[in-house]
């Protein structure tokens, strides 16, 4: 089941990142979506995934994750990974909420390089930088 989740995702990332209309919305900054996922990113090896994530998840989404699931994803994920070298590659784009179609989000794919492994992160963001979701691979 892990393998089949680990070819699924990155698929439906690259349909995600390649679909229509992927314009940032007004409002947002990429520079600061940016600096903020990395932020996120670097805090999580220091504090953890949920002390991290908790307070500034938005609360109608916090309720639909779970944070022991990727509080045990994510340090799954670095348990082999060795140190943290330095941040790669970053993809940002727009797209509406699948909940309420009038809102739009920003979506950010950072890849963490560590000593051993690469880690795409992905991070969703409403205008007021909530977050509203993480996921690690």
């Amino acid at each position: 089941m892990n393998k089949i989740k680990k070819l699924i995702v990155p698929l439906l990332l690259c349909l995600l990142f390649t679909g229509c209309g992927n314009k940032l919305a007004e409002g947002f900054d990429r520079q600061q979506i940016i600096d903020t996922a990395e932020r996120i990113i670097t805090d999580i090896h220091v504090k953890g995934t949920t002390e991290v994530l908790t307070p500034l998840m938005r609360e109608d989404y916090l309720k639909k994750y779970p944070m022991e699931n990727m509080e045990e994803q994510v340090l799954e994920l670095l348990s082999g990974s060795g140190n943290f070298v330095a941040f790669g590659k970053e993809s940002v784009i727009g797209k509406a909420n699948p909940d309420n179609q009038e809102e739009q989000l920003a979506v950010i794919l950072v890849t963490a390089g560590y000593e051993k492994a690469e880690i795409n992160y992905t991070l969703t963001f409403d205008k007021d930088m909530k977050l509203l979701s993480f996921y690690a691979q």
